[in-house]
């Protein structure tokens, strides 16, 4: 008898064989009924999975310093998404799914847009772009060792399906799970996911991946908030160079700002260097910086890495020709590298000490450590910076307590608990020690504070009494090396002292050093972009009368005053409009005390200048000169002042009236804005009369060949008699 069932399954299942029909009894048939019917179940499951898989997914995690952590989810469907039916899983210390974090009722997101949590604590720009700002303990109050999982439910939350995973819920790494080649990547990193990950994986192995290539993620260092609030729009933004130091007298790191191909990076060939050869490139792991196998370097010159055709993971290639300079190999640690440069002893745990890298070589702070006295018993402790931890030329390394200001946290390389180096009153003394011998013998580089003396509440500093308690010590710009000498260091006044001293909370100047340029004046930026307006602010331990900054881009034109404003007690400002590129600003301070004496910043003023300059990036020649005529009979000088690119070709010529060359200022490879102080002489030393005559600045780019004019008259003229 013909079976329809049978034959159907027959049909389906060709392994069953014709054959089999007849022979085959009910319940064998229903056997395999059953496994077919099983089998078509697992397949629609899986299939529904991987719709689910694609609707949502992590695309950012975040755990930086103190409370700056956050989570960012992506829906990279078509269609918008309602989030009662998702939860996130939470899991501590390796412990399994303990919590879970269900979003707001009635919450939905869109195509293509995110839905971020932050904590209630972190940074302004997080909390600006994110949809839930939670208080502990939440979801967001992860550390790295802590788990999240993306869940789905299909039945209104009867059940879960994992969807999405950072960590590992059952397992405790430590501080934290390697990613992209990272050690700890998900303690004070941020991870973003790559855009080309179209859906979410529940195998963290894979998704961590072993280094920047096979990763889903990219690890970006601790405090790295630019991409929270948006996903994608990273991977259209090409790689930069940010920094080169010298390794050895045949290495140098070179750093990207955000993780780059493998072949393109370790292509040796994509990379040249000024009067060196380059025969090797090696990715590093985290897969930001490589590492040039250079020519032997020549101690202390300046050279120039030229960078092209290198791609980040995203396929965006570096701007052609990028460039970026180091200095060649010097063996270190050297006493003046590393200083002391602010000391906060604020209110309750307000505390900080900063540490700033004066020289132009990367400081491997395993041969330092910082020294510490209790109320003038001598040094008794010690504080040793993390195993590898390294300080770039011209950075800051900030050491705060752990339960100090958001403001200082958020600044911070090291956040300490009690006791430790900077849990300090007034009276205890600090001082940072070198070794150069792996640890068995320390020397002392610097100091504040005497640790064999206990001066009571503080030590007296630039005049004020008992400063280094309930005050902010900020190291003068000028000052460039540490001093062990701390009488001499502290000073009696504001003029001798090598230190600026602010009031009580004052935590302006954390995290940054080198922003003066000199003494009581500090500057916005010291590196504007053209057009950029730069602030100048004047700090002095007195009161000032009606202060007055004189500014110029010409020596020898006059100066343009500006008044300068109170912004709080001793503290003065003006702001000076922004320049063109190539341009030097010029400018001075002056006032008078309350009893009429002239105060000038610098003291020589206004032979004394302080000075900032523009940039010039662009394939520019620019001549200035000032809009008088002089008499070199009378021993009157004239400035002229020349801007070009770096490594540009330039070459500067005077010509009289009748077109006769008569003096060649100079000829060479430009290093940026030059002046010239130019005494009215021809080539031969013999002064030149009285007339016209014309200033030619001429350009090569040597790349191409292209060259670039400017002309400029100047009038020597004869003495009145």
């Amino acid at each position: 008898m013909y079976c329809y069932r049978c034959d159907i399954i027959d049909n389906i299942l060709p392994f069953c064989g014709t054959a089999c029909k007849k022979q085959r009894n009910n319940g064998e048939r229903m056997k395999i009924l059953k496994r077919f019917i099983f089998i078509v179940i697992i397949s629609l499951l899986f299939g529904f999975q991987s719709l689910i898989a694609n609707d949502l997914f992590f695309s950012e995690y975040i755990e930086g310093s103190s409370q700056n952590k956050a989570l960012e989810i992506f829906n990279g469907s078509d269609a918008t998404i309602n989030l009662t039916d998702y939860r996130i899983a939470q899991s501590v210390n390796g412990n399994g799914w303990q919590y879970w974090h269900e979003f707001p009722t009635g919450s939905t997101l869109d195509p293509g847009d995110v839905w971020v949590m932050t904590t209630d604590e972190a940074a302004a720009e997080m909390q600006a772009v994110a949809d839930e700002i939670l208080s502990y303990p939440s979801v967001v109050h992860h550390n790295g060792d802590d788990a999240r999982g993306l869940e789905y439910s299909t039945d209104g939350g009867v059940t879960w399906t994992l969807i999405d995973i950072i960590g590992d819920p059952d397992e405790d790494p430590g501080d934290g799970w390697d990613v992209a080649g990272t050690p700890s990547a998900t303690k004070d990193h941020t991870l973003v996911r790559k855009s080309s990950i179209a859906e979410g994986s529940i195998n963290w192995a894979a998704s961590a991946g072993t280094n920047a290539d096979d990763s889903e993620w990219i690890v970006y260092p601790v405090d790295t908030f630019e991409y929270l609030g948006t996903h994608g729009e990273n991977d259209t933004t090409p790689p930069t160079l940010v920094s080169a130091a010298a390794n050895t007298s045949t290495s140098v790191e070179v750093t990207f700002s955000e993780q780059v191909d493998q072949t393109t990076a370790q292509t040796y060939t994509n990379y040249t260097i000024n009067d060196l050869t380059v025969t090797d490139a090696i990715l590093q792991s985290g897969g930001m910086t490589v590492e040039l196998i250079t020519g032997e370097q020549e101690a202390g010159y300046a050279y120039t890495i030229t960078v092209s055709n290198i791609e980040d993971l995203a396929g965006n290639v570096i701007d052609a020709g990028s460039t970026i300079g180091f200095t060649g190999y010097e063996e270190g640690p050297t006493t003046g590298q590393l200083m002391f440069s602010e000391y906060i002893e604020g209110s309750a745990n307000n505390k900080a000490l900063e540490l700033y890298n004066s020289s132009s070589q990367t400081v491997y702070l395993d041969n330092y450590r910082i020294a510490q006295s209790v109320n003038g018993q001598g040094w008794q402790y010690w504080h040793e910076f993390p195993v590898g931890a390294t300080l770039a030329p011209g950075d800051v390394w900030v050491i705060v307590a752990d339960e100090a200001s958001q403001t200082l946290l958020n600044a911070s390389d090291e956040q300490l608990s009690y006791p430790s180096v900077v849990h300090f009153n007034g009276n205890d003394a600090r001082g940072i020690e070198m070794t150069t011998d792996n640890g068995a013998t320390w020397t002392l580089i610097d100091v504040i504070g005497d640790p064999n003396e206990d001066p009571g509440t503080g030590w007296d500093v630039a005049g004020v009494a008992a400063a280094t308690y309930d005050h902010t010590l900020v190291r003068k710009t000028s000052i460039e090396t540490g001093n062990t000498d701390w009488t001499a260091s502290a000073g009696t006044n504001t003029d001798d002292s090598e230190w600026i001293v602010y009031p009580l909370d004052t935590f302006d100047y954390i995290g940054t050093h080198g922003g003066g340029v000199g003494g009581n004046v500090v500057l916005s930026n010291l590196d504007p972009a053209p057009g950029e307006a730069v602030t100048v602010t004047l700090t002095y331990a007195q009161q000032l009368v009606d202060p007055i900054l004189y500014w110029g881009t010409i020596l020898q034109d006059p100066f343009s005053e500006i008044p300068m404003s109170p912004v709080k007690d001793y503290s003065w400002e003006a702001e000076i409009p922004g320049q063109t590129s190539g341009t030097i600003v010029y400018f001075y301070i002056a006032a008078t005390d309350t009893a009429g004496n002239p105060i000038l910043f610098p003291d020589g003023a206004p032979d004394d200048v302080l000075e900032y300059d523009y940039a010039l990036n662009d394939f520019q020649a620019i001549l200035k000169v000032p809009h008088y005529t002089f008499s070199p009979l009378l021993g009157e000088t004239f400035q002229i002042q020349y801007s070009a690119r770096e490594g540009d070709k330039v070459v500067l010529r005077l010509y009289n009236s009748e077109g006769v060359l008569v003096n060649t200022f100079t000829n060479e490879f430009s290093s940026g804005t030059k002046t010239i102080e130019w005494n009215g002489k021809d080539d031969n030393w013999n002064t030149l009369p009285p007339g016209l005559y014309i200033c030619h600045l001429e350009v090569i780019n040597p790349d191409n060949g292209d060259i670039k004019h400017a002309k400029a008259p100047i009038v020597i003229s004869a003495p009145l008699k």
